[in-house]
């Protein structure tokens, strides 16, 4: 991937999952997966330091193994939040139709292209400047619910970010976690304030047998 390409793609992503964060929301790992590797590609080198890691690290925290399953607990908690208030069900469908909204400029950009010039660059760049307005209106709807309901966000899942993990650990003590999609995953390890990556080659289809041979041999 170019330079010019990774950067576009980098500041869809980083907009893509500053809204999903924000909103306590979640994509699939397949969606998911491209980002991650314009993460590590606009790092300019793998392993300690890039100061893309801890984002990529985040975003990898929003694919969700099943999307449907989140998205069932978040209905879940609508639900009876609604109940206990209908302020809080006024506050989560104005948050949901900002939601609607911001998913149908990313298709429009997704289909145009990041890297697009000439007059669909122009549209690009009209549809970027939509994004961050509907999404800052996102942010402060998400507030607002948070606001009304301070145990909605609990009954959802959150990210972690790095800082949090490395505040955690003791010294020399480290973190592993895996991302894996269909097709391809990475691997992350943190440890005294630094974060590694390393590319999986293969995800589910691959690392899955893999898994359930040492079970077997285990057991």
């Amino acid at each position: 991937m170019g330079a010019g390409k990774t950067s576009a793609a980098l500041s869809v992503c980083r907009r893509a999952v500053k809204t999903l964060v924000a909103i306590n929301g979640g994509t699939s790992p397949e969606l998911m997966a491209p980002c991650l590797d314009a993460y590590a590609a606009g790092g300019g080198t793998f392993g300690f330091g890039s100061p893309n890691l801890p984002e990529m690290f985040l975003a990898a925290q929003v694919a969700q193994g099943t999307i449907t399953s989140h998205q069932i607990a978040q209905a879940s908690a609508s639900l009876a939040e609604n109940a206990r208030d209908p302020k809080i069900g006024e506050a989560l469908k104005k948050r949901d139709e900002l939601q609607r909204e911001v998913d149908r400029i990313y298709r429009a950009l997704d289909t145009i292209g990041v890297g697009a010039s000439g007059r669909a660059g122009e549209q690009v760049a009209q549809l970027q400047q939509q994004a961050d307005q509907t999404q800052a209106a996102l942010a402060q709807a998400e507030a607002e619910v948070r606001t009304l309901s301070p145990n909605y966000g609990q009954l959802v899942q959150d990210v972690v970010p790095a800082s949090a993990v490395f505040a955690a650990l003791h010294p020399d003590e480290a973190f592993v976690a895996l991302f894996l999609s269909k097709d391809s995953g990475w691997a992350f390890a943190l440890r005294n304030g630094s974060i590694s990556i390393a590319k999986i080659e293969g995800g589910i289809g691959k690392i899955g047998p893999l898994v359930k041979a040492v079970r077997a041999g285990l057991e």
